[in-house]
């Protein structure tokens, strides 16, 4: 089970990473976890295959967030994103995790965020979602597109923030990556749609 303890650090971690980001959103999401208290209530740790990159992924993170997740990523509810969407081409390859939102670790109705796992050389196809978005990367690199034009490379710390129903997908390079997502406003999972 993931201690509270560790779950508290993760969060004033996540609150410290948003606090580095001009985006308006990370504001929201760092208001939400100031007021969020750090009762788990729900944590049945689950794997699924992507889970072999995460290793190598949080290896690669510096400071207190990656010993955090390095220590307890196993006991996470992993799953596969893009709720029933992703092609089964890429499913074996890619996992999330949410720490905070309706069906969270850490129940919370307005705001929900996360970790996402890609692993190596891996394209997670373009999709929209009603939710405003924002991704910091925290370990690997991955080429980012958002409504059809590339905006480069984003690197660790690096953040990208998506309007809602704006069309974006991206690419890691031959490393896998680990990045925290998080969404405001209509976080309903039923708006999530393949472009």
């Amino acid at each position: 089970m993931f201690e509270k303890n560790d779950l508290s650090a993760l969060v004033n971690e996540i609150r410290s990473l948003l606090n580095e980001q001009s985006f308006s959103c990370a504001s929201l999401l760092n208001t939400a976890l100031a007021s969020v208290t750090s009762n788990i209530t729900h944590n049945v740790s689950k794997s699924v295959p992507a889970c072999v990159f995460l290793p190598e992924a949080v290896t690669s993170i510096d400071g207190p967030v990656g010993l955090i997740i390095s220590s307890q990523w196993d006991k996470l509810a992993w799953r596969v994103p893009g709720f029933g969407m992703i092609n089964t081409s890429i499913s074996d390859r890619i996992a999330v995790t949410e720490l905070v939102g309706p069906t969270g670790m850490i129940k919370h109705d307005s705001v929900s965020m996360g970790l996402l796992l890609m692993a190596p050389n891996l394209r997670y196809p373009s999709h929209s979602h009603a939710a405003e978005e924002l991704y910091i990367v925290l370990s690997g690199t991955i080429e980012w597109t958002i409504q059809d034009k590339s905006i480069g490379a984003l690197m660790p710390k690096m953040a990208v923030r998506h309007k809602p129903w704006q069309p974006h997908e991206m690419k890691t390079r031959d490393a896998p990556a680990l990045l925290f997502w998080g969404w405001t406003g209509d976080i309903r999972s039923e708006t999530y749609r393949m472009n």
